[in-house]
């Protein structure tokens, strides 16, 4: 009985010295070997199945650091439609970031390839990631399929990064043509695009052409406006008034209303914006004083007197203080004091007392003026050595930083009044803005809750 028993036993005490370590040993890897989660992007050898796995972390990328959180009762890291297990098709160089594997791939978690440390073990009964369970969808988690991010009600800092510098070019191509609008020469940059897009009129200065403003009518199509240049007729013998001018911009607004097709349809006529250079800038300011239209004005040192001859003040009406009361919409004066005074036989060709300081101090809206500090009055075209352009004297500017600071703040300004963007508030009042001062660029002031 003694001899049977022991050859029975040892047998069995052999097959159960075999199995100790079958059992103890399948559940490594699920819950009593830490998962590696490798940020560096390189290969890590302590999981074998191509998992995003690293050196320090013991999650499976779940918690408050990572972007990519699916639901409430899973700590599995996953996208929208995104298979957990993260193989060959995994996107990436084996880094947590970007998970994403498309959107016909499983969503189901297996034992070997999602095993997860101490509070992260995934079982077939607990935390099996389903299409049914822990699909990311819009009411809840939304993650977008490129690169995991997830987004949320709470993202305040959309709008804040503008999408290129502003006084760089945009991001659009643009088309120039040549027509009449509302009964005047004009050159017209449309952005290439179904739209519809703002639209800017832009008027020039005296003696001048849109030919002298290219780079405005480039930079303004190149950010998604419809710049339309309007030529004034006349010349230095024979000009018309600036109440007629004045008309005359009124008609290409009526046109550009009227008819939906004279922009290639893509024009979008309630988001209007009226700017102008000199003369232009004031007859910009004249129209936005007796037109409702216009959404915001952007005046490049305008100048409010007659001409050299005279004038009377109907035909030559003062807009500054007189009918500033009257204009409701935003406006941003750009202008210097290097010309604001004449000198010898030179006259002003800014003068004091009607410069865009003259129309800040009587603006009763919402108004900003910006000095560009040692600018010249004619500092502002794209050839300011232009043969008319000698009759202002130059001043201590770069004219191609007073060009790029101008097209910086035009672009913010309206970026912020006909697209109600947030990011411009950083030239507009913030710390672009400070950064420009302290460095002596240029100087400003707001009043009216600009």
């Amino acid at each position: 009985m003694f001899a049977t028993h022991t050859r029975v036993t040892l047998p069995l005490l052999l097959v159960g010295l075999l199995l100790i370590p079958l059992l103890t040993g399948c559940g490594t890897g699920r819950s009593d070997q830490p998962v590696l989660t490798d940020n560096s992007g390189a290969e890590t050898p302590a999981d074998d199945d191509g998992s995003n796995q690293g050196d320090d972390v013991d999650t499976d990328n779940a918690g408050e650091d990572t972007d990519d959180t699916v639901g409430e009762d899973t700590d599995d890291t996953v996208g929208e439609d995104t298979d957990d297990t993260t193989g060959d098709d995994t996107t990436g160089d084996d880094t947590t970031g970007d998970d994403t594997t498309g959107d016909d791939t499983d969503d189901s978690v297996t034992d070997e390839d999602d095993s997860v440390a101490d509070d992260d073990t995934v079982t077939d009964d607990e935390d099996t990631v389903t299409d049914d369970e822990d699909t990311v969808t819009d009411d809840e988690d939304p993650a977008t399929n490129e690169d995991d991010t997830v987004t949320g009600d709470d993202d305040d800092d959309v709008d804040m990064t503008p999408p290129s510098d502003p006084a760089s070019s945009g991001l659009m191509t643009f088309t120039v043509v040549e027509t009449i609008a509302g009964g005047l020469d004009s050159t017209i940059y449309l952005p290439d695009g179904d739209g519809p897009f703002p639209v800017v009129v832009f008027t020039h200065g005296f003696q001048l052409s849109p030919i002298d403003y290219v780079s405005y009518g480039e930079h303004l199509a190149s950010w998604g406006y419809v710049a339309v240049l309007p030529q004034f007729p006349g010349n230095i013998l024979s000009s018309p008034t600036h109440a007629e001018l004045s008309d005359s911009v009124t008609d290409v607004l009526d046109w550009i209303e009227s008819d939906p097709t004279a922009l290639g349809g893509i024009a979008d006529s309630s988001a209007l914006a009226l700017a102008g250079h000199s003369l232009g800038g004031k007859i910009a300011l004249l129209v936005a004083a007796q037109d409702e239209r216009p959404d915001a004005v952007f005046a490049i040192d305008p100048v409010d007197s007659g001409p050299p001859t005279g004038g009377n003040a109907v035909d030559y009406p003062s807009v500054a203080p007189e009918l500033m009361g009257y204009i409701d919409a935003p406006i941003l004066l750009v202008g210097e004091i290097q010309n604001s005074f004449g000198s010898g036989f030179t006259p002003a060709c800014a003068p004091a007392g009607e410069n865009f300081q003259s129309y800040y101090a009587s603006a009763t809206g919402p108004a900003m003026q910006l000095e560009v500090v040692g600018a010249s009055h004619m500092s502002f075209l794209d050839n300011p050595f232009c043969l008319v352009c000698l009759a202002c004297p130059s001043g201590t500017d770069d004219p191609v930083v007073t060009k790029s600071l101008t097209r910086e703040f035009m672009t913010s300004f309206l970026e912020s009044e006909l697209r109600d963007q947030d990011w411009p508030s950083a030239w507009l009042g913030g710390d672009e803005l400070d950064g420009l001062e302290t460095a002596g660029l240029v100087a400003a002031q707001m009043k009216n809750g600009f």
